[in-house]
Protein backbone atom coordinates (compact mmCIF):
# COMPACT_ATOMS: atom_id res chain seq x y z
CA UNK A 1 0.00 0.00 0.00
CA UNK A 2 2.85 2.26 0.77
CA UNK A 3 4.45 2.02 -2.70
CA UNK A 4 1.08 3.44 -3.85
CA UNK A 5 0.62 5.89 -1.43
CA UNK A 6 -1.60 4.42 0.76
CA UNK A 7 -2.73 3.24 3.80
CA UNK A 8 -4.21 0.35 5.21
CA UNK A 9 -6.43 0.56 8.59
CA UNK A 10 -7.70 -2.34 10.47
CA UNK A 11 -11.09 -2.45 12.60
CA UNK A 12 -12.39 -4.71 15.26
CA UNK A 13 -12.75 -8.19 13.69
CA UNK A 14 -16.28 -7.74 16.00
CA UNK A 15 -17.12 -4.82 14.50
CA UNK A 16 -21.32 -5.21 13.95
CA UNK A 17 -20.53 -3.95 9.90
CA UNK A 18 -23.41 -6.04 8.54
CA UNK A 19 -25.85 -5.63 11.58
CA UNK A 20 -25.62 -1.72 11.33
CA UNK A 21 -27.49 0.62 9.80
CA UNK A 22 -25.24 3.11 7.52
CA UNK A 23 -27.63 5.81 7.68
CA UNK A 24 -28.87 5.99 11.18
CA UNK A 25 -26.30 3.95 12.76
CA UNK A 26 -29.15 1.22 14.77
CA UNK A 27 -27.75 -1.62 15.02
CA UNK A 28 -29.83 -5.14 14.82
CA UNK A 29 -29.34 -7.86 17.74
CA UNK A 30 -28.95 -10.43 15.42
CA UNK A 31 -28.70 -11.05 11.34
CA UNK A 32 -28.44 -14.40 9.64
CA UNK A 33 -26.07 -14.99 7.52
CA UNK A 34 -28.41 -16.36 4.96
CA UNK A 35 -30.03 -12.69 5.16
CA UNK A 36 -29.01 -11.12 2.11
CA UNK A 37 -31.31 -7.49 2.38
CA UNK A 38 -32.76 -6.36 5.50
CA UNK A 39 -34.73 -2.98 6.20
CA UNK A 40 -33.53 -0.86 8.93
CA UNK A 41 -36.43 -0.83 11.75
CA UNK A 42 -35.13 2.72 13.21
CA UNK A 43 -35.31 4.71 10.21
CA UNK A 44 -36.22 2.37 6.91
CA UNK A 45 -33.62 2.62 5.06
CA UNK A 46 -33.22 -0.67 2.78
CA UNK A 47 -30.04 -2.65 2.93
CA UNK A 48 -27.88 -5.06 0.67
CA UNK A 49 -25.92 -6.96 3.37
CA UNK A 50 -22.92 -6.56 1.51
CA UNK A 51 -22.91 -2.86 0.77
CA UNK A 52 -24.34 -1.70 3.89
CA UNK A 53 -21.21 -3.65 5.39
CA UNK A 54 -18.75 -1.91 3.32
CA UNK A 55 -19.83 1.26 3.89
CA UNK A 56 -19.68 0.90 7.41
CA UNK A 57 -16.57 -0.71 7.33
CA UNK A 58 -15.36 2.16 5.51
CA UNK A 59 -16.59 4.71 7.75
CA UNK A 60 -15.11 2.43 10.48
CA UNK A 61 -11.76 2.45 9.22
CA UNK A 62 -12.10 6.53 8.54
CA UNK A 63 -13.24 7.59 11.91
CA UNK A 64 -10.00 5.33 13.53
CA UNK A 65 -7.76 7.63 11.82
CA UNK A 66 -9.21 10.76 12.80
CA UNK A 67 -11.66 11.58 10.22
CA UNK A 68 -15.05 11.36 12.08
CA UNK A 69 -15.94 14.25 9.82
CA UNK A 70 -16.50 11.82 7.40
CA UNK A 71 -19.44 10.24 8.68
CA UNK A 72 -21.90 9.81 6.51
CA UNK A 73 -20.09 9.40 2.88
CA UNK A 74 -21.56 10.99 -0.21
CA UNK A 75 -23.00 8.33 -2.15
CA UNK A 76 -23.81 10.10 -5.20
CA UNK A 77 -23.79 8.45 -8.89
CA UNK A 78 -23.32 5.27 -7.29
CA UNK A 79 -19.94 6.01 -5.37
CA UNK A 80 -19.54 6.15 -1.66
CA UNK A 81 -16.90 8.80 -1.40
CA UNK A 82 -15.21 10.35 1.94
CA UNK A 83 -14.95 13.70 -0.20
CA UNK A 84 -15.93 14.17 -3.46
CA UNK A 85 -12.52 14.10 -5.00
CA UNK A 86 -11.76 10.82 -3.91
CA UNK A 87 -13.33 7.36 -5.31
CA UNK A 88 -13.01 5.22 -2.41
CA UNK A 89 -15.74 2.31 -2.81
CA UNK A 90 -18.01 1.55 -6.09
CA UNK A 91 -21.41 0.53 -4.82
CA UNK A 92 -22.63 -0.56 -7.73
CA UNK A 93 -21.19 -1.76 -11.32
CA UNK A 94 -23.30 -0.66 -14.38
Amino acid sequence: ASVYGKEVVSINRFFPSSKRCSKCGFTLDSLKLTTREWTCPNCGEHHDRDLNAAKNILMEGASSIGLDKARPPSCEGGFCRLNPQSRVLKEHDE
